[in-house]
């Protein structure tokens, strides 16, 4: 049910792009759910995701639990980025994992819900290589397209899962998703991976902005792990692989920064300084330790934020 305009603090929820580092992100969005007074569902009047930032927040609007999304990262994850040495050279024709076992991993968790089982606002992002728009996808606006946008609402059949695999089809990772005349691939590639001056922008819809908190997760702080030497004269296939690299670790782009500015003390990034760099497609044991132990300590020092969100 779309938000109404009202004059109280209405909390909205974006979520980063960044491949398995989702890990912490549904680690900490643990944490919060076990100190929440009520479902995350009924805290966030609004949950906008990029990539694996659209496959938390799906759920979370649909009121799946965090418990269980974390659980996809353990127990999905290391099937859906399974492979080898041959599984990085093979990159240079053809995507770098099949798209199966994360198909079928989103809908085991969502099963044939639809945008229109959203319990709250959700969107999420892709974009279309067929036409060369940007694609959207809402639980609150009715489908709609024009020369520079398609928006898939609520009333179309499309399913949960089948957004998300769009939204997370990311470049030289995973294949395009067809779905009928389009060919869609990753959020990330709508202009910023992180999707909260999206999230304020819509949410501005139904809230004024002074009445908007919002809550922005990151997808981890680490040293970039892109070789710069690589890109003074690089291939088109190192091109490619550094550019997808430099878009998922970036720390701080201007979505974020412009959120931030627009919403001053209204505004709460949580992120957790990893340290080392971690693979997009890491999804080792030892990585999600080191993950999850950098989010855990990021949540010990910052009480507030969950004090905050919590209700």
């Amino acid at each position: 049910m779309p938000l109404s305009v009202i004059f109280e603090q209405v909390k909205t929820l974006a979520i980063q792009g960044g491949g398995c580092l989702g890990k912490g992100q549904a680690v900490a969005l643990v944490e919060l759910e076990k100190r929440a007074t009520k479902p995350l569902y009924q805290i966030f009047g609004f949950v906008g995701g990029t990539s694996v930032g659209a496959i938390i927040g799906a759920p979370l609007a649909c009121g799946i639990t965090m418990a269980q999304v974390n659980k996809f990262f353990d127990e999905d994850a290391p099937v859906i980025f399974s492979g080898s040495f041959l599984n990085t050279i093979s990159q240079a024709w053809r995507s770098k994992y099949s798209a199966a076992p994360l198909e079928a991993a989103l809908q085991n968790m969502l099963g044939d819900r639809t945008l229109a089982d959203c319990k709250t606002n959700f969107i999420a992002t892709s974009y279309d290589y067929a036409t060369d728009r940007l694609v959207f996808f809402k639980s609150y606006e009715p489908s709609f397209e024009d020369e520079n946008c398609v928006i898939i609402g609520p009333d179309s059949s499309i399913k949960l899962w089948q957004v998300l695999r769009a939204s997370s089809a990311a470049q030289t990772y995973f294949p395009a998703y067809q779905l009928n005349d389009m060919v869609l691939m990753d959020g990330g590639n709508t202009g910023d991976n992180a999707p909260d001056l999206l999230v304020l922008t819509e949410a501005q819809k139904f809230v004024p902005v002074l009445q908007n908190e919002m809550l922005s997760v990151g997808s981890g702080n680490s040293k970039w792990d892109v070789n710069a030497g690589s890109m003074a004269n690089p291939s088109v296939f190192w091109a490619g692989i550094e550019t997808v690299k430099l878009t998922f670790s970036a720390g701080e782009s201007n979505a974020v920064i412009l959120a931030g500015k627009n919403l001053g003390s209204n505004y709460y990034r949580f992120v957790a300084d990893l340290g080392e760099g971690y693979g997009l497609d890491d999804c080792s044991a030892e990585a999600f330790a080191g993950m999850t132990k950098a989010w855990q300590a990021a949540i010990a020092a910052n009480p507030a934020i969950f004090t905050k969100f919590s209700s």
